[in-house]
């Protein structure tokens, strides 16, 4: 009996020891790829793919007719109902994304806060880019966010482009 706990825990420690030669990234993103959901337009053939709808950041992609493009939905708490233009997202890697003169809008959520938020349309470069680089901040109009695991927003930028 001695014997089989021994070897059940031995396993145990090595089941869950990395594999040396293992692509980090391949294991980040099939993490966070189960997360990814997919539906399919059965009138016209549309394949949307797009991460769950999280504050702050939401990744859509979008494949029609062999044609494949990438959206990102930000959103940001603000202290008034202000809206404007311009959309910045700050990267790990000091590069950034500008939108310049995009629009903002603004809605009351259920805690009764005002969430500003931005649709914009990004490149498939840009989406490389995020699948590199973890973002570390937004800013829509005049209200920052500053984003604390941007980490899983990579992973799911890798599985949006992989798939």
């Amino acid at each position: 009996m001695k014997n089989s706990i021994a070897i059940f825990t031995a396993f145990l420690s090595f089941s869950f020891l990395p594999v040396f030669g293992q692509n980090d990234t391949v294991l980040v993103s099939a993490t966070y790829c189960k997360d990814i959901k997919t539906e399919k337009d059965k009138f016209n053939g549309k394949v949307s793919m797009s991460s769950p709808i999280l504050e702050p950041i939401h990744l859509i992609k979008e494949t029609s007719k062999g044609k494949t493009v990438y959206y990102l939905r930000l959103s940001v708490i603000g202290s008034t109902p202000s809206i404007g233009e311009g959309v910045t997202i700050l990267l790990d890697n000091g590069k950034k994304i500008v939108r310049a003169k995009e629009e903002t809008d603004v809605s009351v959520n259920s805690d009764a806060k005002f969430d500003h938020t931005a649709f914009i349309s990004i490149t498939k470069v840009e989406m490389q880019l995020l699948s590199k680089s973890k973002i570390t901040d937004i800013r829509l109009y005049i209200f920052d966010e500053s984003i604390k695991d941007g980490e899983r927003f990579k992973g799911y930028a890798n599985c949006l482009l992989s798939n």
